[in-house]
């Protein structure tokens, strides 16, 4: 699984949580117009083993070079504890501080951050679209 929006998708989904992330399958549909569908199912290690995965559909844009910047935000966001649940603790303009200061360029903070709360993973319970998970303030 190098491929980068994997990559994405499993540190996105396993960033509100503590507990690590098991990715049970994830299918790649190319599309048209460089577009593509990742769908799938997932759970948190410390779920009950008898809990049914949650099944997922993500659709991205194949050349939105913002990614690699948001997978280093989520990192970040990681590493200094600022997530809680779906929630970034701090205010925008304070994770854009914090960004500057470890040199990031003004154009990728922005890049990098718009990427991240534009991401929304749809959740899926008996065929149906139930619910999704996004990254807000």
């Amino acid at each position: 699984m190098n491929d980068i929006h994997i990559k994405y998708l499993l540190n996105y989904l396993g960033l509100g949580t503590k507990s690590e992330l098991i990715l049970f399958s994830a299918n790649r549909f190319d599309s048209k117009n460089h577009q593509i569908k990742i769908s799938g199912q997932f759970r948190w290690k410390d779920d009950i083993i008898d809990d049914n995965p949650q099944s997922y559909v993500w659709c991205v844009s194949t050349n939105d070079f913002r990614i690699t910047g948001a997978l280093e935000l989520i990192n970040i966001l990681k590493e200094k504890d600022l997530m809680d649940g779906d929630r970034i603790k701090c205010k925008e303009g304070e994770l854009k501080e914090i960004l500057y200061a470890m040199g990031w360029a003004q154009k990728g903070i922005e890049g990098a951050i718009e990427y991240l709360l534009d991401t929304e993973v749809l959740l899926i319970d008996e065929s149906a679209i139930t619910s999704s998970y996004f990254v807000h303030f």
